[in-house]
């Protein structure tokens, strides 16, 4: 009788365990998903292994941000997909540098409408590099000059124009540049800057290409900046633009204004971090 007690008393308290078990995991994992109010939204899926930011782009855009007093916090792939009010948390989604396929990949339908919805209700878009191509309609892309070109429709559609990238006579996706980070495709460039559009930037500004496209097919965009490469296809293109989606506002950028390149090594470039506070402005 006595084993017989201990016995049941033993289930009882592996049952009474189990359900604390599930009860923490289920709080934690609230917990880690919930989302935290901020100025800005940064995309982030690095934890992710289909995933496609740019780590390095990502803390530069923090120490940006930081520097200038924003508010921010990180939001992934599965926040946004299961969040359909994101503008009660947020006034700017901040999409980085990386790789475009792979936010295509762990985003899915119920997340790229609710990013449209948080734009068109007011909200502020800002993609670089890879997160401009994700805004694009139409991706033009051909990695190096005896490559041919690949067409891809992509699904977020803020941007009903292409974009084309990379920009061989800048420097090509695949070429070496010498370092082991970033080991290729990566090189400053010459743009022209709207300084009527982004007042305190130097008209002819050094900014790192890193695979970034130019725009067209950019309707009614205002041109932010365009580049400087006289006797390419991409000379006088849109670099970075700005338009209206809904009641809110898109600013895209081919190359990227968080960080730059002296030599193998990167560096912030207070400049530039100058044109991106005027982005966000735009954007607010």
């Amino acid at each position: 009788m006595i084993k017989l007690f201990i016995h049941h008393l033993c289930r009882r308290l592996k049952a009474i365990f189990l359900s604390l078990a599930v009860l923490s995991a289920v709080f934690f994992s609230q917990a880690s998903t919930a989302l935290v109010p901020a100025t800005v939204a940064i995309y982030n899926d690095t934890g992710y292994s289909q995933g496609g930011a740019w780590s390095t782009g990502i803390n530069s855009i923090k120490d940006m941000l930081y520097s200038y007093g924003y508010s921010y916090v990180d939001i992934t792939p599965g926040q946004i997909n299961g969040t359909s009010n994101l503008n009660y948390y947020y006034q700017i989604i901040l999409f980085p540098g990386g790789w475009a396929g792979g936010f295509n990949a762990v985003l899915n339908n119920n997340g790229r409408q609710n990013i449209r919805n948080f734009v068109a209700n007011g909200g502020g878009y800002f993609g670089i590099c890879a997160g401009a191509f994700h805004a694009c309609d139409i991706v033009k892309w051909t990695p190096n000059a005896q490559s041919n070109t690949s067409t891809y429709n992509y699904p977020l559609d803020l941007f009903s124009g292409k974009c084309h990238g990379s920009i061989n006579e800048i420097i090509a996706w695949t070429t070496p540049t010498g370092c082991s980070n970033p080991a290729y495709g990566a090189k400053m460039a010459n743009i022209k800057v709207n300084t009527s559009q982004l007042s305190g930037v130097n008209y002819h500004t050094s900014i790192l290409y890193y695979g970034g496209s130019y725009f067209t097919n950019t309707g009614n965009a205002t041109i932010m900046a365009r580049y400087n490469v006289p006797g390419s296809p991409a000379h006088n293109k849109a670099a970075m633009i700005l338009f209206n989606y809904g009641s809110g506002k898109v600013f895209l950028s081919g190359p990227h204004p968080e960080i730059a390149m002296n030599g193998c090594s990167l560096y912030y470039n207070s400049n530039n971090w100058w044109l991106m506070h005027k982005a966000l402005q735009k954007l607010l």
